[in-house]
Formats: structure tokens, sequence, C-alpha cells
């Protein structure tokens, strides 16, 4: 599949919160390289990886965080699908810290509607990490 259009369709699915088509569409992109020859774009790898931590399954989340990380992403996008794939390990701490320094670089974001909600997904991921510690504790 390739990038771009494995990306608009990924968010044609998640638009329309169509877990199943969206999760076919990560699927296809994470088989590798597209006639291209290019790597699935990183955005959609951790997008895939932050849903797949809260709904799916916690090794292909860390296995797509791995290859959506160093690429090019903005860095609180990383932090995102990082702290959720850290709280579906059950790291705690890690999660925290990540969820709080990924919310103050996405409140810094210049795009105001894209903040607003980064804001919300990292408050989620505060809130979850925070109660894994309490219970743990």
């Amino acid at each position: 599949m390739e990038p771009i259009g494995g990306m608009l369709l990924y968010y044609y699915y998640m638009d329309k919160a169509d877990l199943d088509g969206a999760g076919a569409v990560l699927a296809a992109m994470e088989k590798g390289k597209p006639k291209t020859g290019q790597q699935p774009l990183p955005g959609p790898l951790l997008d895939g990886a932050y849903f797949a931590a809260g709904y799916g399954s916690v090794e292909r989340a860390r296995a797509m965080l791995e290859q959506g990380l160093g690429r090019g992403a903005h860095r609180h996008t990383e932090l995102r699908a990082e702290a959720a794939v850290l709280c579906a390990e059950g790291k705690f701490a890690d999660a925290l810290s990540c969820a709080r320094e990924g919310m103050q670089r996405g409140d810094a974001c210049s795009d105001t509607g894209f903040a607003v909600l980064e804001h919300e997904m990292f408050q989620e991921l505060i809130n979850k990490a925070e109660n894994g510690l309490r219970a743990t504790t």
C-alpha cells in the first residue's frame, strides 16, 4: 500500500470510528515496503501504536511504536504513542513522564485545533498512569 494513500484511508476509517477498517489499513501498511520502496509513514504507525495499546495487542503496539520512532514525526506524537504503550505494559511512572512531556510539547503546537485534541489525549494518559500508580502502591 502506498504511504500517502494508506494514511488517508486510515484517517478516513478513524473518522468513522471504524477500528476494524483502520486496523486493516495499518496491517497492510505494516507488511513492509510498498511498491515505491518507501517505508510506511511514521504518523499512522504512531497513531496505530496509541490505539493498539488501548484497544488491541500490547505486542503489536510496541512493534508499531518501534517502527515509527525517530522517523520525522512530531515529538509530541511520539510521546503520546510511547506513553500509551508504556501504560499498556504497566510501566506507569515512565508513561506519566512521557505524557507530561508530551502535553507540554503538544500545548506549544502552532495548530490550535490539533493542540486541543492532543491535550485531551495526554490528559487521559496522565489520568490512566496516575490511576495505575495508585493501584500498584
